[in-house]
């Protein structure tokens, strides 16, 4: 539990550190006078499509689910789903949703590695169509994001990415297993073979595995559109393909487990991309914050499915057990 708290101590310490640096650069007066001006109808209109684009991840799971030869209930899963999203967006944790959408699932009747491997992939797809919709937004692109972000870079960000998530997940395991840990290498050994595991067995079904790579293509263009739709609002001169390449680079760093929920991180990474295409630094962090109050919005809105999932008896056992 100790080690729990200082990890969960370190990151709001990060978070809170990276926000006053970005508000001793950037006019932090003019930031906040621009978000009190924001129109309210735009952040309905983003909030609106963020709650769309959680339905598109509960329709990704069930179809990996469903390629792994399990049938969850809908419920279930937009329960699991919305939590895991509050846990994300709201509560400081260190291994973050993906741990309680595992335990969801199995109590859900999913078997216990099915439910690993399912959420590896489901992350996994997810990264894949990010990827995806950073590469199709490259070529229309300004000259000015082509000379700073080379695609090169861009792929050096997901490696980077993806063993930030990998170490996390290990640290997470780590901690909750103390000093019964079989060893970090074999936990990573573990964890590469039920992602493994999930690609071959979504691999025998390559008309749900077509599904799952449009759902998730889908997905992120409604995150970009969302955050678009955001700064159309503020307003600030982005175009779609701009928001299509500079939102998902921004989402891949914000996923590295430095901060809570990205704040911070986000602010910095957008004044910087949103700066290389002529957007004010003070205007681009208005419009990031705004955007993360939006997305935290819809973490507390599925904070009463967190409750009542997290109340429940039988979560209650498990996290006695711990």
């Amino acid at each position: 539990m100790r080690s729990k708290n200082g990890i969960i101590l370190a990151k709001i310490a990060v978070t809170l550190s990276i926000l006053a640096v970005v508000a001793w650069m950037f006019d932090w007066r003019a930031v906040v006078d621009q978000i009190l001006g924001y129109h309210p109808a735009f952040f309905a209109l983003a909030v609106a499509i963020f709650l769309l684009q959680i339905a598109c991840q509960v329709l990704r799971l069930r179809l990996i689910a469903a390629g792994d030869g399990d049938a969850v209930a809908w419920g279930t899963l937009t329960r699991l789903t919305f939590a895991s999203h509050a846990v994300n967006q709201v509560v400081p944790s260190v291994a973050g949703g993906d741990a309680l959408r595992i335990v969801l699932l199995h109590r859900g009747g999913v078997p216990a590695m099915h439910a690993v491997r399912q959420v590896t992939f489901d992350r996994m797809m997810g990264l894949v169509g990010l990827v995806a919709v950073v590469l199709a937004a490259w070529p229309f692109v300004p000259a000015s994001l082509h000379r700073t972000l080379s695609p090169e870079r861009v792929g050096g960000l997901v490696a980077l990415v993806v063993a930030g998530i990998g170490l996390a997940l290990l640290l997470s395991r780590l901690i909750a297993r103390r000093r019964h840990h079989p060893g970090p290498l074999a936990n990573l050994a573990r964890l590469g073979g039920q992602l493994w595991q999930g690609v071959e067995s979504q691999s025998r079904r390559p008309v749900l595995l077509a599904a799952v790579f449009g759902v998730s293509i889908v997905n992120q263009l409604l995150w970009v559109l969302g955050f678009w739709v955001i700064a159309w609002g503020m307003p600030l001169a982005v175009t779609f393909p701009v928001a299509a390449f500079l939102l998902p680079v921004t989402t891949l760093v914000m996923m590295l487990p430095f901060s809570i929920a990205g704040w911070g991180v986000r602010e910095a990474v957008l004044a910087v991309g949103l700066g290389m295409v002529g957007i004010p630094g003070d205007a681009a962090v208005a419009s990031s914050v705004v955007f993360g109050l939006s997305t935290t919005l819809v973490g507390v809105l599925s904070l009463p499915l967190l409750v009542h999932v997290w109340g429940r008896p039988d979560m209650a056992e498990k996290r006695s057990s711990r």
